[in-house]
């Protein structure tokens, strides 16, 4: 009876200990996956923390690294309370990225990435354990490439302010854009003077002092506000004391020289910051620095409920780490590809279109460009290929510009024209203005993977539709002619030349 009542307490011993590590198993293979799931994100990001905006990347990393584990020192983890919610939220986040590694708008990927594995934590562990955790996986977006959006802003709120300090101060300085003409010389706000780093690292400071702190959102809210106004002033210092002392003749350039001129710009962001710090130190309290530890309620989900969501989440991160597969761009191919403009019946190649008006594609595989004109118009046709669309090199990118370095567009508008074999071609039509007041129309047609497009975001969706086929082709056509008061003239030469040889040009740059 001992034996068997020992064998028996054995058996139930190994039983309960299976019990009780299988879910933690289940967790590891989840979090697996999910590292996995977001390796093409993270290579993506890892190209933009090598440049000069986001080199600190890789920091702010291990700096969430570091609050995620101070965080699961600070109090005992609630048991894990499977939700059905945040799978909800996980299986749209998966397909999200997907969506934007396909399409080549990482930014897309980038952006979701922290809230991915939020609704992670979420699924598996439950809201209680997930709002612990969100704020340290929310500090990694002060890293997330999406802050060089405002650079535009930044330099405009620089020349505003600097301007209404300038006047103010009565210096004898003259205003012209972002061009401030001194008798010395003459200072040009440029991107580089927006204060974007100075902005970035300022915000990813005072997130962290205000998450290693306080992490109550009122003082996180106060302190970060107050680091991100801090870094703005001080480079509004920076760019008016650089005028100020270029207003000299014999000056010294030493704030002038670039080198020189950014190591002063780091000096004043370290001054400026000074009053951060004090104020920090000031809302600190022996018992304000972290919030009280989280009593822990004693429930614990079923094992099948637990062994359920598991299966559930890694049935979502095995398709998406396929469907990431499915969509990788690979390598574009390194064979020289040729495009010639398809030869067109009635019309007769007068010469090669160069100059500024020039349409611009980046990254193409290949392009052509010349002037046709079949003795009443004349049209310019451009042609671009890409045998890979990859990031930045993609029909539709914000640096393509169909309507030439020197045009500006004052009219957006789109059209459609029946090719000769019957097929509809979308164009989206450009009013575009020269430097010397002249105007022309520009037609810019998007076929990709095979597709036609009316507009960016239908290409886009195209674009990811094609990877899933496993075509990552496209091609672009824009055609241009002069155009009067109200370029009829213009429209028709345009849909004269899209009808005969818009189609054509499509199906014979999709061989390449």
């Amino acid at each position: 009876m001992n034996i068997e009542a020992a064998s028996h307490t054995s058996a139930v011993s190994v039983g309960a200990i299976r019990q009780r590590f299988r879910p933690v198993l289940g967790v590891v293979v989840v979090a697996a996956l999910l590292l996995w799931f977001s390796i093409p994100t993270f290579v993506s990001i890892h190209w933009f923390w090598l440049s000069e905006y986001y080199s600190h990347g890789y920091l702010v990393l291990l700096l969430t690294a570091f609050l995620f584990g101070l965080e699961v020192r600070r109090a005992p983890l609630e048991p894990f309370t499977p939700s059905w919610a945040g799978l909800a939220c996980l299986i749209p986040l998966v397909l999200l990225m997907v969506a934007g590694q396909g399409a080549t708008t990482v930014i897309v990927s980038q952006s979701a990435l922290p809230a991915l594995w939020i609704a992670a934590i979420w699924s598996l562990a439950g809201i209680r354990n997930a709002r612990r955790f969100a704020p340290s996986l929310a500090y990694l977006y002060v890293a997330i490439p999406v802050w060089h959006v405002f650079v535009g802003s930044l330099q405009s709120l620089t020349i505003f302010v600097v301007s209404a300090w300038i006047r103010a101060a009565h210096l004898p300085a003259f205003i012209e854009g972002n061009f401030f003409h001194v008798p010395s010389g003459t200072f040009e706000v440029e991107e580089g003077c927006a204060g974007l780093r100075q902005a970035i690292v300022a915000l990813a400071l005072a997130f962290f002092v205000s998450l290693l702190r306080h992490r109550r959102l009122p003082l996180v809210v106060l302190l970060t506000a107050s680091g991100l106004a801090l870094a703005l002033v001080g480079n509004w210092l920076r760019v008016f004391t650089t005028i100020v002392v270029g207003l000299s003749p014999g000056s010294p350039l030493l704030l002038v020289v670039r080198d020189h001129h950014y190591i002063f710009g780091w000096t004043t962001f370290v001054v400026v910051m000074v009053p951060f710090f004090f104020v920090v130190r000031l809302l600190d309290r022996p018992d304000s620095n972290l919030p009280a530890a989280i009593p822990v309620v004693s429930r614990q989900a079923p094992v099948s409920r637990m062994g359920g969501m598991i299966s559930a989440a890694c049935v979502v991160l095995v398709l998406g780490i396929l469907l990431n597969y499915r969509v990788d761009q690979g390598d574009e191919p390194l064979s020289e590809v040729t495009l010639q403009l398809p030869e067109t019946p009635g019309w007769t190649r007068v010469g090669d279109w160069q100059g500024a008006s020039r349409p611009d594609f980046v990254g193409a595989t290949a392009t052509a460009a010349g002037q046709y004109s079949d003795g009443d118009g004349r049209v310019g046709v451009f042609g671009a290929t890409y045998a890979v669309q990859q990031q930045g090199h993609e029909v539709i990118y914000s640096k393509n510009t169909p309507e030439g370095q020197s045009g500006t567009v004052v009219e957006r508008g789109v059209v459609k024209v029946t090719a000769a074999s019957g097929v509809a071609l979308p164009f989206q039509e450009l009013r575009v203005s020269e430097p010397d007041l002249k105007q022309r129309l520009v037609w810019v047609g998007v076929r990709t993977a095979g597709e036609s497009a009316t507009g960016a975001v239908a290409a886009k969706a195209l674009q990811l539709l094609g990877a899933l086929r496993g075509r990552h082709d496209a091609q672009a056509l824009v055609l241009s002619a002069p155009c009067s008061a109200d370029c009829a003239t213009a429209r028709s030469s345009l849909s004269k030349y899209a009808t005969a040889a818009g189609a054509r040009f499509y199906d014979e740059a999709e061989l390449h």
